[in-house]
């Protein structure tokens, strides 16, 4: 039952997806065929569920200025949709081998279900906050009930559209479809494509995500890890990494298509809306557009859809300050005193979450902090492993390869992206909240970065055989569920997974407040 759930899922998000895309294909031009249309030398099927999952969140999110979320009208309209798949129905047969890919890593990653838990912030507001969102249309002030709603992730929006009565285990299948794509993406480059960085840079990928596996305390470098329901780290990673290796490989090749800058900014603002942290990439793609513009590579006509973003951006900054009066929470700088809130709430947030993540402050000695740090959960093991790691897939790409005939230098804007972004999310990372599940996406990153040594390399042939790299693909995937998984899902392979909270007692507080009678976690 939980495989099954998990195709239907899959399905639908492919076909909402594909349906959106035929929508704005009909504005734009009759003639050409979806299903036919490549980004960055990659099928565009395979982006289906990621585009899917961005509408879909984001009609919720704009619902919900009006509507609870649990309106029977919102989820007709999510239902209707789907019927535009009908126009050119006969190509959707075109996406037999690339759907096919889909469902075989989609079941693979479903068996992180069997053994699937609450992760402690679930408890704490993400399962409140989606409560709130489907009964009640958008509160104003809402953060002054509990300060983490002020975060409003777009995954609680997704997420709560996946509560199954008192089961809350679905609410695992969102984060499954991501990982199915990323490794998609991956299997189609190392097999399908002749883009040499995007070829190599995915092999370095897989073996980063089977070292993960192994060394010090038995695993753990800093490769995407399920870590439970319902965290936005993990989404976040994949929609970071694709738009920073994707926009290198633009950067690389001196050329991007409107499909391509169209792309892109799903993919930073998507990220955006699941951590704000992306921010700060959004300069280097303005930057991009400004050039190809006035370069007259783009007519700004032809960049309409770039005023979808734009609206959806405002519409973001205007639900963050109607809940928190702040227009980028908990950033405090953006907070204005307001008739239900001010920057108190930014403030109090910050703190805590940067002492509870031992961030470093300027007014600290960096090696006395690093040596507190390094003790603190499981750091000092996952830096260990990484560093081991590294150095391994540095010598895999360094003496197992070879210079290509057409040798490819970086020019200077694409180093400064590579430098930017990566000692740019460090120093973020650093002085924010150093806990390495929130740095997933920029370790990726950095690992494919290094298929650019000696220039540009090709690995050698007997690590392009298809056989071993077949083997190196799947034994990444199947990895990636923990081996407890597997043990439960042999134990009763037909199980409907039932995940539900917590049964709590509450206390009664100062004025009509209540209180968890033990810890903090209301559910």
């Amino acid at each position: 039952m939980n495989f099954l759930l998990s195709i239907l899922a899959l399905y639908y998000f492919f076909l909402l997806g594909r349906s959106s895309l035929i929508i704005l294909n009909l504005k734009m031009s009759k003639t050409q065929v979806i299903d036919d249309f490549k980004i960055f030398d990659t099928k565009i099927p395979i982006f289906y569920p990621l585009i899917g999952l961005f509408v879909f969140g984001n009609i919720l999110f704009i619902f919900n200025f009006f509507t609870p979320l649990n309106s029977i009208n919102l989820k007709i309209v999510l239902i209707l949709i789907l019927f535009f798949n009908l126009y050119n129905f006969k190509n959707i047969l075109k996406n037999t081998s690339n759907l096919l890919t889909l469902s075989i890593f989609q079941l693979i990653i479903t068996l992180s279900i069997f053994n699937i838990n609450f992760q402690y912030d679930a408890g704490f507001y993400h399962l409140n906050y989606q409560n709130w969102i489907k009964t009640e249309k958008l509160v104003v002030g809402l953060s002054n009930l509990h300060t983490p709603f002020g975060l409003s992730s777009i995954s609680d929006y997704i997420a709560s559209m996946f509560w199954f009565g008192n089961n809350f285990a679905l609410l695992h299948l969102p984060s499954i479809i991501f990982l199915t794509v990323l490794l998609t993406f991956l299997s189609f480059h190392i097999f399908k494509s002749n883009n040499k960085f995007l070829k190599n840079s995915s092999i370095l990928i897989i073996f980063f995500g089977i070292l993960d596996n192994f060394g010090f305390n038995g695993g753990l470098n800093g490769f995407i890890t399920i870590s439970g329901i319902i965290k936005p780290d993990l989404p976040f990673a994949i929609l970071f990494y694709l738009f920073t290796l994707l926009f290198l490989n633009g950067l690389i090749k001196k050329s991007f298509s409107i499909y391509e800058i169209n792309f892109l900014s799903l993919l930073l603002f998507f990220s955006f809306q699941y951590r704000i942290t992306s921010i700060y990439l959004f300069p280097f793609l303005l930057f991009t557009i400004f050039n190809l513009v006035r370069n007259k590579e783009f007519k700004l006509s032809q960049l309409k859809m770039q005023l979808t973003y734009i609206v959806l951006f405002g519409l973001w900054i205007v639900k963050s300050f109607l809940l928190t009066s702040c227009l980028l929470y908990p950033i405090t700088f953006t907070c204005l005193n307001t008739k239900w809130g001010n920057n108190r709430n930014a403030v109090n947030f910050t703190d805590e979450s940067r002492e509870f993540n031992f961030a470093f402050d300027i007014n600290q000695n960096f090696l006395e902090w690093f040596r507190e740090w390094i003790v603190q959960n499981s750091n000092s093991t996952i830096l260990k492993n990484f560093v081991l790691s590294f150095f391994i897939i540095l010598f895999i790409s360094y003496f197992f390869s070879e210079k290509l005939e057409d040798q490819i230098v970086l020019n200077f804007v694409s180093k400064c992206f590579i430098v930017y972004t990566i000692l740019g999310f460090l120093l973020i990372w650093i002085f924010g909240a150093p806990s390495f599940r929130f740095l997933y996406g920029s370790i990726l990153f950095s690992i494919s970065c290094l298929t650019l040594l000696k220039k540009r390399l090709n690995l050698k042939n007997y690590l392009n055989s298809k056989y071993i790299l077949t083997i190196l693909m799947f034994a990444s995937a199947m990895l990636i569920p923990r081996l407890d998984s597997y043990k439960s899902f042999f134990d009763n392979p037909l199980e409907l997974k039932v995940l539900e909270v917590e049964t709590v007692r509450y206390i009664e507080g100062d004025g009509n407040w209540v209180y968890p009678e033990k810890g903090d976690q209301c559910w």
